[in-house]
């Protein structure tokens, strides 16, 4: 698999996959582990975020000098504006405590919402709040916080109803509290959730979710999540945090997920644009400081802009010259090896 201009492709594959949701919203399969038998509406999708430190990192080397985090973001308020109120939305993401200091798990930032107009532009107006404040340390969570902890608080928001082995039969499982079963918040405490939307609780103490409402239509009201991660994530066993007996205590399997095993190489093409419209001294300096005042005259369409040979002196004084301007695009290979691992 290629994947090119990956920033540019974030609304694609999001909207690839709220549009898978249409159609499997009105099979008739069961998930109500979540919230007991029911009929339904829209689909509801809780869409979580990795918003780990990494997401503010520029390690991954995004095309334009801009953070993973704040590509995703602004891939969902591209895509928001597509959808319709046949469905609807949630937003969780993680908050502030590390992983040793129990719990960094999921807080709903932005209740589910049917996204007619209204919910469209609330759901927008709280991404975009996110994205202006993205360098703000309110809206990180620990490195070292776990993927397990927040898809519990997950199942936990969607009603925390019963156990796979009683998926089918509207059992409700026991005991209900915030490790077990029940919409009790697993996360905690409180205080380390910026923003935190009242309508995703029943009261201002945050302790115990309002789970979303199911409609009346038969055919639908199946429930959904899009995770986007930031690469695999951290231990959750002992000694960090014993997910395996929480996930186990509501009847779950800890056996480990054995992941597929890629490699993945990085290329950049460049091509020739002209040349740059100053003159520079024809050495090492001149060339980086050729690269440095047009880093951003290529445009949109190429991931990195520089400077090069071939060089000419035409209307240049002296011995200096115009270099060529050198736009280039990434591109990332992924291939399978046909193994796989346990996420190391």
């Amino acid at each position: 698999m290629k994947v090119e201009h990956l920033k540019r492709n974030w609304p694609l594959l999001l909207a690839a996959a709220f549009a898978l949701v249409l159609p499997l919203s009105t099979q008739a399969e069961d998930i109500d582990i979540f919230v007991g038998s029911s009929g339904g509406g829209g689909a509801n999708v809780l869409v979580i975020i990795d918003n780990t430190s990494n997401w503010a990192d520029n390690a991954q080397h995004w095309p334009g000098g801009e953070y993973q985090g704040q590509a995703e973001l602004e891939a969902l308020i591209a895509v928001i504006p597509s959808l319709r109120d046949n469905i609807n939305v949630g937003l969780m993401l993680f908050n502030q405590n590390g992983s040793g200091n129990c719990c960094s798990a999921g807080y709903i930032r932005f209740a589910m919402q049917k996204m007619d107009a209204n919910g469209r532009n609330a759901l927008l107006g709280e991404l975009n709040n996110i994205l202006t404040n993205f360098a703000s340390p309110l809206n990180k969570a620990a490195s070292n916080a776990s993927y397990s902890m927040a898809l519990f608080d997950a199942f936990k928001y969607f009603g925390g109803y019963t156990s796979p082995a009683h998926a089918t039969d509207n059992v409700a499982g026991a005991p209900q509290n915030a490790t077990h079963f029940g919409p009790a918040v697993f996360a905690t405490p409180a205080s380390t959730f910026n923003r935190p939307d009242l309508l995703g609780y029943t009261n201002g103490t945050y302790t115990v979710y309002a789970p979303p409402t199911a409609a009346g239509d038969v055919c639908g009201g199946k429930n959904y999540i899009i995770f986007i991660g930031n690469g695999f994530p951290n231990t959750d066993t002992s000694p960090s945090e014993n997910m395996k007996t929480f996930l186990e205590g509501v009847g779950g399997s800890s056996t480990q997920i054995w992941m597929p095993v890629l490699t993945t190489t990085t290329s950049t093409a460049y091509t020739n644009l002209g040349n740059s419209s100053a003159c520079y001294n024809n050495n090492g300096a001149g060339l980086s400081s050729c690269s440095t005042a047009n880093a951003g005259t290529c445009g949109s369409s190429y991931d990195a802009c520089s400077c090069g040979t071939p060089t000419t002196a035409t209307g240049c004084s002296g011995s200096k010259v115009k270099y060529s301007l050198l736009g280039g695009v990434t591109t990332t290979t992924v291939t399978p090896t046909g193994t796989t691992a346990p996420p190391s």
